[in-house]
């Protein structure tokens, strides 16, 4: 079902019809939804390792409202913070530690740290 939602050729100006290389380019309506459930998926092991509890519903349950995944933008309490950072970089993901945060007043909103807090 995956390979059906995906565009497996485009038509480049002056280049004709390609076949594209990559799965599915970054920001498309393929990539958002996948890259979201697969960042929730480490973040809950991460979750579950650092409050040495198992992956549960029951468990999963309790995260809802304090964990978010907006694509690759995602917000966990600060005590899974540090674990879910390093378990993402055990995956072969990158993150950006200079736009990462869990200490003091600062948020980040569109590439852009503020430190009072509003977006």
């Amino acid at each position: 079902m995956v390979f059906s939602c995906r565009s497996r050729k485009a038509d480049v100006p002056g280049y004709g019809v390609r076949t594209l290389a990559k799965f599915a380019s970054m920001g498309s309506a393929l990539t958002f939804p996948l890259e979201a459930m697969i960042f929730l998926g480490i973040v809950v092991l991460a979750a579950s390792k650092v409050r040495h509890v198992s992956v549960t519903m029951e468990f999963v349950r309790s995260l809802h409202g304090s964990v978010r995944v907006y694509g690759d933008d995602i917000i966990v309490p600060v005590d899974i913070a540090e674990g879910a950072v390093e378990l993402l970089e055990v995956f072969g993901l990158r993150v950006n530690r200079s736009k990462s945060f869990w200490t003091g007043k600062f948020r980040e909103s569109c590439g852009v740290t503020t430190s009072t807090g509003r977006m």
